[in-house]
This record gives structure tokens, C-alpha cells and sequence, in this order.
């Protein structure tokens, strides 16, 4: 059995939001980031520090620079151990978390544990529309 650390250390979470206006409003990101993505149309990949605080980690104009942005940070997270298993949460985007179960899926052959409604507090500070990916690596 993994320690709580040795989990956290094997675990990520990536967030593909369509925009930060939620999570400025609820103090997970600093208003002058709010306001530089929102004028230039970013939707951000956000993820978390060993904190609990919001990191943008990866940055696109569109939905679909988005995603194949989201993948490829997810494969590069994995190349530092395989894949055990991961879930998928979304706000009100459930064919969006299920096309990208079906990516993951495709290139790893796993299933995702589950595709779920995201809680409506996290839901809040992401915003609607939000997908979250949770990985647990070997």
C-alpha cells in the first residue's frame, strides 16, 4: 500500500478550463493572470502546486489547441511511470471527458475508473465546461 505521500507523489491533475474568470473569483488564481488570459482568449490548462494552488501549466487559443495541449501534457506526465489508472470529471461537458477517455484510452488500452459530474463547488471555481483528468501512475 502507497503512503500519502508516495500517492501524491505518482498522482496529477490536469484541468482544461475555457476560461480562469472562475477560479480568479475564488482566489485559485491572481486577478492580473485573470485579466491577461481573458484579453487574449486563453483556455488554460491549470494544475496544482504541492499546495493545493492553482499553476497554469499550459496555455491555448482554442478548443482544440486545448485538448491536444491537455494530451500531450498528460503523455509527458506519464513517461515518468505507467499509467495504474485515471478518472475523468467535468462541469456540464460530458462528451468532452468522453472523447478524451476515448484518446487515453486508445493510447493505453485502460479504461478510465470513471467519467463523472464534477462536485458543484468545484464546478464553480472552474467554471462550466471545465475537464479535469486525474492520472495515477506505477
Amino acid at each position: 500500500m502507497l503512503s500519502a505521500l508516495e500517492s501524491i507523489q505518482k498522482a496529477e491533475i490536469l484541468v482544461s478550463v475555457p476560461t480562469l474568470k472562475y477560479m480568479v473569483k475564488g482566489g485559485r488564481v491572481s486577478p492580473l493572470a485573470g485579466v491577461v488570459a481573458n484579453a487574449l482568449h486563453f483556455k488554460p490548462i491549470v494544475s496544482l502546486d504541492d499546495e493545493g494552488k492553482a499553476l497554469l501549466y499550459g496555455k491555448a487559443f482554442s478548443r482544440k489547441q486545448n485538448r491536444r495541449k491537455l494530451m500531450k501534457l498528460l503523455f509527458a506526465e506519464l513517461e515518468k511511470g505507467q499509467l495504474r489508472y485515471y478518472g475523468i470529471v467535468h462541469a456540464e461537458n460530458e462528451n468532452g471527458a468522453r472523447e478524451i477517455a476515448g484518446e487515453i484510452e486508445e493510447k493505453t488500452g485502460i479504461k478510465p475508473l470513471f467519467i463523472q459530474p464534477i462536485s458543484p463547488i468545484m464546478g464553480l471555481h472552474a467554471g462550466k465546461e471545465c475537464v479535469a483528468v486525474v492520472t495515477m501512475r506505477e
